[in-house]
Order: structure tokens, then C-alpha cells, then sequence
């Protein structure tokens, strides 16, 4: 993690060693902010606050592979399951000469993920608990999503391959 400081516009490392970070965003306390570690399924909380400065914390394991995170309305957190676990890609993340492979030699559609296809946000809570799942299992109207936004009453659902966005 990239830290800018725009007093004299330098930047710094304050968090390095992380498995494909994804999804950052700061939370409502304004004290920390979560991340997305997509590959090892997991949101972690980054603390910038005096008292816990540094520290890095896991919030949040889920059975899938974590994208963006978004603030929701209501104070909570959404993020959107890229895809989810299974044991074909559970063995692929222990062999990486098979990995570097796969990802020269394999077609992304053919990658081992289950239900790479299949639309899912979590709703959470800064403490990790779960307050609910939204899914489209069939993978027909909301395949593949990669990020969560609400707007009034309504989350928009976006995705890297979709040619909409969802509501």
C-alpha cells in the first residue's frame, strides 16, 4: 500500500507484501481503511490512527475472492465476490511455476474458479459480521461482479466483462 503525502508530493510504502490488493476504502470512523486481499480471500483493516498506526487486522475471510469495497448508506460496507473457492484453485494457489503456467497457457474462461459467473455482494459490518448476501446464482442478469455502489434505496452492480450496470 502507496501512501501520498501532498505536502511535499512524495510518496511512500507503508504496507507492502500483499497478495493482489484490491478495493480500498476509508472507513466512516475515518480512522482506518479496509482493503481487499483478492487472492487469499480476505478484507483486511489498515489503521492510520495515532493509537494503532500500522496495524493491519483481518476483518473479514469469505468464501470467495473479494474485489472492490464500497461505504453503503446505511454505514456498513459492501464488496463484490469475484469468484469463489474450491479445491482445483485452492492446490493451484500452493504451486506457483503451475499458476504462471495456467495464466500463459489457459484462456481466462477456464481458469479454476467456481462460479466466476456468478453475480455476489457481501454486506458487512466494520467488525466483519455478515448482515446479509445478495446473488444472482444463474449468473444471467449480473455475472462476474466486480464492484458495489449505493445509490438512494438501490445498489448499482458493476462488472469488468458486463455491458451493463445493475440494479
Amino acid at each position: 500500500m502507496i501512501c501520498y503525502d501532498p505536502c511535499d508530493r512524495s510518496t511512500r510504502t507503508v504496507l507492502g507484501n500483499l497478495i493482489y490488493p484490491n478495493g480500498v476504502c476509508r472507513t466512516s470512523d475515518r480512522l482506518s481503511l479496509l482493503f481487499a486481499e483478492t487472492w487469499v480471500r480476505r478484507v483486511n483493516r489498515y489503521w492510520f490512527d495515532w493509537t494503532k498506526r500500522g496495524n493491519v487486522e483481518e476483518v473479514l475471510v469469505k468464501p470467495g475472492n473479494p474485489d472492490n469495497i464500497k461505504r453503503l448508506l446505511d454505514s456498513s460496507y459492501g464488496v463484490a465476490l469475484v469468484g469463489t473457492r474450491g479445491p482445483a484453485r485452492d492446490l493451484a494457489l500452493t504451486k506457483p511455476a503451475f499458476r504462471k503456467r495456467m495464466t500463459r497457457q489457459v484462456a481466462l474462461a477456464n481458469w479454476p474458479f467456481l462460479n466466476i459467473n456468478t453475480g455476489c455482494v457481501i454486506k458487512f459490518t466494520e467488525r466483519g459480521e455478515i448482515l446479509g448476501t445478495y446473488r444472482d446464482l444463474r449468473g444471467h442478469n449480473h455475472p462476474m461482479v466486480t464492484s458495489v455502489t449505493e445509490h438512494t434505496e438501490y445498489l448499482y452492480l458493476g462488472g469488468v466483462a458486463n455491458n451493463r450496470v445493475g440494479k
